[in-house]
């Protein structure tokens, strides 16, 4: 948490985003409250599972997340960082949920990427490292058929139907 703080006040980033899974929920909400402390201008944008089932939640209860991108983010996290980086607003970017003055917005969704390979793969040079492990998700969907799973909300399928998208 301390090397993010730094990295905020030495570099001055206008946004930062988290993806929220179940094993980190609590601690990087509460690591963006820290951020918050830090910088009263960065955007703090949320991601992926639980940041979708919990959105409502999550913008009533901690007032430093100022966007949650829903379902698939590659598209909108990237339209986001540009609206934020030009000063432009984020009104008109599909696919996210976000505060405005004391109410929350959600867009029409992103239209899922249809074709998987239109993606660049992650640059490996730059995957964060804890103790010599490397964190990379690399996978989006899930073939499993648990009725209790979120991912349905994320991916737009069905527990009948439901396929692992790969490139």
């Amino acid at each position: 948490d301390l090397d993010i703080i730094k990295a905020i006040q030495i570099y001055n980033y206008k946004v930062i985003g988290f993806s929220l899974l179940q094993n980190n929920f609590l601690q990087t909400l509460n690591l963006c409250n820290k951020i918050r402390e830090t910088s009263q201008t960065i955007k703090i944008v949320l991601g992926n599972s639980e940041s979708n089932v919990y959105s409502e939640w999550i913008l009533d209860n901690y007032k430093s997340i100022d966007v949650i991108i829903m379902g698939e983010g590659e598209i909108s996290f990237y339209n986001v960082c540009k609206a934020i980086i030009n000063n432009e607003p984020v009104n008109n970017i599909l696919g996210i949920y976000y505060r405005e003055k004391n109410t929350y917005i959600r867009t029409p969704p992103q239209p899922l990427i249809k074709n998987l390979d239109e993606l660049p793969f992650p640059n490996r040079d730059v995957i964060y490292t804890d103790n010599n492990i490397h964190h990379l998700l690399g996978s989006r969907g899930c073939d499993g058929f648990c009725s209790f799973c979120e991912s349905d909300l994320i991916f737009r399928t069905n527990n009948k139907n439901r396929n692992v998208r790969q490139r």
